[in-house]
């Protein structure tokens, strides 16, 4: 059986900044949907809604929180495990 854990990170404004210097380090396709592209004028303009790093063994994603959040940080991190059988034979 193979596991394999998808994270999900929050950061303080920096999602973007992060997720790049992820792909330079690790490489594969990265997409970045700033909360202008989804319309919300009330969030930062330049802040990141959602983040993407697919690599074909692993996936990291990510978004900006919202203002004044990290203050309630805790050191939590949500993951998607997903499994994945594999017969012997």
């Amino acid at each position: 059986m193979a596991i394999s854990v998808h994270p999900y990170l929050n950061f303080p404004g920096n999602a973007r900044e992060a997720m790049e210097y992820y792909q330079s380090v690790f490489g594969g396709e990265l997409t970045v949907l700033g909360f202008a592209d989804f319309g919300m004028s009330d969030m930062p303009a330049d802040g990141t809604m959602h983040a993407a790093l697919i690599h074909p063994n692993f996936s990291i994603m990510a978004s900006d929180a919202m203002p004044g959040a990290e203050q309630t940080w805790g050191g939590t991190a949500t993951t998607s495990p997903s499994w994945a059988t594999t017969r012997r034979r």
